[in-house]
């Protein structure tokens, strides 16, 4: 197990907003500035019902957070996104990312096990759990989409969707740097250019490089550096945008990213380990006995068509992953070769995406197809035994298919009243096999999904919205599972969810504030659940759940030098009927409880955040200072609610300056500005005991930027 800073995407592509077009799928400029300059806040346009709409007319709960957003709030990878989403709680475990939205996510550490929490790029969805966070760098906006949604996006989410949107390519050529000098010898450099080639086309390109020279702290059984987030990891993506014609827009993308980072678990205090002797070694130490660099290597491609064809909107989007990553585990966290496991995963898969769109004075619609295709090997080596070459335990893989047809539609009554109905089909294969064992197994799965929401104008300024969804997340197989070793293969069904939800949105004082209020009630069946054990994970399904609560989301300018955001959730979820849930107790023994009436794991209760940022005009330039505050009650991390991971308040600021032309800039920041400790990851070992993976200490540095243009 380890601390894992995963896939890093330089989203550093510039594009002019009168070069995007309005149809399905295509993004636009998040803010209208004009707006912005004359004191009230700008609307935000956002594509989450796949075509472009401001967010106060959207009929689902969403936040929203722009490049300039992500610079104030301290927001500069996805694991960030903690600190600025309500409801939103991001951890590391078992080398992949989990995304935990209103309690609903998965600990579940395979390629092929995809997220209930889905991440999309561009439109392109990324399916790995691997490979589902990224840096921010010059990135338009990030929408996270709260709920299962199960209509109008690639695959079903029971969660909710992540979108990160990029900048396109521009005619007019530009050239953005910048460096970053932190403390624990950090550094960072990020690049990115783009011009036009001739009339009809233009290219972006963008690298990142980072490294952190100093770790967290120690690795005192092998003397090196212990947590250190990345080491000479790179990446490189490009943007090629080719409008042949004025109803025409082609977008073709490629990145590549080369990733390394050194982490490892270490025992909790009071913990003594399995060689009877090992207690915690300190707050960023670790006693492993064996190298914990986390190597990590991925591309993709990607081709998006837009066409007009008369009043409609034709879009078609393909796109290509593949990963390879090795994870190496002292799984006992002790000086002792115990346990020393290698595990070296591959993953591939390709999504093609066709919609069809078009609209009339009051009736919206776009109907689509979907096809996914997902392969993932996994193979389990332990490098303990005094051989030349690990000696392979367990080695499978999977493969998926499946496809849907999807159609929504939004029809308006008449006096502000708007009736959004859509609905999708999908139909899903897996194969799996374990040549070890010669086992092979299949599964499939057909199920609909369906989507209901009436909303109500009063005005352009208030609206209200009550809906109902319903989303599933498929099922699958371990890949590295213990009992593939006596003949068995460990299975897994869909997870389902029902979401019944109202909202509020508002924009107040002639403009200067937008109030977002959300309730929802989730109806949770066949949860996936993950248990890390000797040799490998078990899923099962877990049976009924139930999440209430609120969020309320807020900006304001009482000023034109003063912006202010934050964001409250308030949540309540419970196991309806877990007779049989999986535990490791506090003496490393393995055992069945009931949970029936515990707390849903990974569900802080409150969770709060709140933003200041002050624009004051210089003799030269313009100074912003900036400060964030966040608040997480805390939450179980197992579905026995034995391990808690207690609440923390974490502060994060800043104070930039930038010229009055805006080509150079200078800022100093700081994140976790209190050094308060808290943890990213917390496990339960069968013969080892408690461990845990702490979260990132005081970080502070400066960043300096150029533009030319």
């Amino acid at each position: 197990m380890c601390y894992h800073r995963s896939l890093m995407l330089a989203l550093a592509l510039s594009a002019s907003p009168q070069a995007m077009a309005q149809s399905a799928g295509a993004a636009t400029e998040p803010v209208d500035t004009a707006s912005q300059s004359s004191g009230v806040l700008g609307d935000i346009v956002v594509t989450a019902q796949r075509r472009s709409e401001r967010l106060q007319d959207v009929p689902i709960a969403v936040s929203v957070i722009s490049g300039n957003d992500a610079l104030d709030k301290g927001v500069t990878s996805t694991v960030d996104l903690t600190s600025a989403v309500p409801g939103l709680v991001v951890n590391y475990n078992a080398n992949v990312g989990n995304l935990y939205l209103r309690g609903v996510g998965s600990n579940l550490p395979n390629p092929t096990d995809e997220q209930p929490t889905a991440t999309y790029v561009d439109g392109v969805y990324i399916p790995f759990p691997q490979s589902n966070f990224f840096t921010f760098y010059d990135v338009e906006r990030i929408e996270v989409l709260k709920g299962p949604q199960g209509t109008l996006f690639g695959r079903n989410a029971t969660g909710g969707v992540v979108q990160i949107i990029t900048k396109d390519p521009s005619q007019e050529t530009e050239l953005d740097a910048s460096l970053t000098y932190g403390n624990y010898n950090t550094v960072s450099l990020q690049a990115y250019g783009t011009t036009g080639l001739g009339d009809k086309a233009a290219i972006g390109v963008s690298a990142q490089y980072d490294n952190q020279g100093k770790g967290f702290g120690r690795n005192l059984t092998l003397n090196e550096p212990a947590f250190q987030r990345a080491i000479d990891s790179y990446t490189v993506r490009a943007k090629l945008l080719v409008t042949p014609t004025d109803t025409t827009k082609i977008l073709v993308t490629a990145d590549y990213s080369n990733l390394l980072n050194s982490s490892g678990y270490q025992l909790m205090p009071g913990v003594i380990g399995g060689d009877g002797v090992s207690t915690y070694p300190g707050k960023f130490n670790t006693l492993n006995d064996l190298p914990t660099g986390n190597p990590l290597e991925m591309y993709g491609v990607s081709f998006k068509l837009n066409q007009e064809i008369g009043n409609l909107d034709f879009t078609a989007i393909s796109g290509y992953r593949e990963l390879t990553g090795t994870f190496f585990s002292d799984s006992d966290s002790t000086p002792q070769p115990l346990s020393q496991l290698e595990l070296r995963e591959k993953g591939r898969a390709f999504s093609q995406e066709l919609q069809l769109a078009g609209s009339s004075d009051r009736f919206n619609w776009i109907v689509g197809l979907y096809y996914f295709d997902i392969f993932g090997r996994g193979q389990l080596f332990n490098r303990a035994t005094p051989i030349i070459a690990p000696l392979p335990l367990i080695g499978s893989q999977q493969e998926g298919r499946s496809i849907a047809g999807f159609a929504q539609g939004t029809l308006e009554l008449g006096g502000g009243t708007s009736v959004t109905a859509g609905a999708r089909y999908t139909k899903e294969w897996q194969d799996f096999y374990y040549p070890a064992g010669n086992l092979r197994s299949s599964q499939s799965f057909a199920k609909p999904s369906w989507r209901v929401a009436i909303d109500h104008k009063f005005s352009d300024d208030l609206m209200v919205y009550v809906s109902y969804n319903n989303s599933f997340k498929g099922g699958g197989y371990n890949l590295i599972s213990p009992t593939l070793l006596s003949g068995t293969v460990n299975n897994f069904q869909p997870e389902v969810l029902q979401s019944f939800e109202g909202g509020l949105k508002a924009q107040l004082f002639d403009g200067r504030m937008r109030l977002n209020i959300a309730a929802f009630h989730y109806l949770y069946d066949d949860i996936q659940t993950a248990l890390v054990i000797p040799g490998g994970v078990v899923t099962l399904n877990a049976a009924k759940a139930h999440t209430t609560g609120l969020e309320i989301d807020f900006s304001a300018k009482p000023t034109d030098f003063l912006e202010l955001s934050g964001a409250f959730s308030a949540m309540r979820g419970k196991y309806d009927r877990y007779p049989n849930a999986p535990s490791i107790g506090a003496d490393a023994v393995q055992r069945t409880v009931d949970a029936s009436g515990n707390d849903l794991l990974v569900l802080p209760d409150y969770t709060a955040t709140g933003t200041a940022t002050f624009n004051i005009p210089l003799s030269s330039g313009t100074l912003r200072p900036s400060a964030t505050i966040s608040y997480n009650d805390g939450f179980f991390w197992f579905a026995d609610n034995r391990l808690r991971s207690p609440a923390y308040t974490l502060i994060n600021a800043q104070l930039g300056w930038t010229s009055d032309n805006e080509q150079f800039g200078i800022r100093l920041w700081a994140r976790n500005l209190t050094n308060k400790y808290y943890y990213v990851a917390r496990l339960s070992r069968v013969r080892f005991g408690d461990s845990q993976v702490p979260a990132a200490p005081r970080t502070y540095g400066i960043t300096l930027t150029a533009k030319f243009r």
